[in-house]
């Protein structure tokens, strides 16, 4: 998987077919919902240089659990398998249905997971491909938190 280092310090990006400024930035709650430590870190790092504050699930059980408890979330952003009884899908299902304030968008570093979700009809939410840029992690989280 590649996930850069080091992030730009820059803040917008031009954007390229219609030559205008995008602002990609935000300072709402993420949680970020991964089950491989490593890659975690980076979106984490990633988002919170993006002006994110972030919350952390190492699995769907967990991140329901926070999801529970309260804790204010305005997007979920979680890979799609993981281990466990409930995987990344299943998670965005059930939030969609108990908790529909929260937007939601998956991560899958395969090109087809247990199930296409993108061609899921009843529940289309937005895949970011692994591997993904900081750009285009920005421009997806920013885009789904304005919807």
């Amino acid at each position: 998987m590649y996930f850069p280092e080091v992030m730009d310090d820059k803040t917008r990006d031009v954007d390229t077919k219609e030559g205008k400024e995008e602002h990609l930035q935000g300072a709402e709650v993420i949680l970020v919902v991964e089950d491989e430590p490593r890659v975690r870190k980076v979106a984490i790092r990633n988002l919170k240089n993006l002006g994110y504050k972030t919350l952390e699930a190492e699995n769907a059980d967990i991140a329901r659990i926070m999801i529970e408890s309260g804790e204010h979330i305005d997007l979920l952003f979680s890979d799609i398998l993981m281990p466990g009884e409930m995987d990344g899908h299943m998670l965005a299902i059930w939030t969609e249905e108990y908790y529909p304030q929260i937007k939601i968008v998956l991560t899958s570093g395969f090109s087809k997971a247990k199930k296409d979700v993108s061609s899921d009809k009843a529940h289309p939410f937005p895949i970011i491909r692994k591997p993904y840029s900081v750009n285009i992690l920005a421009k997806q989280i920013r885009t789904t938190l304005t919807k």
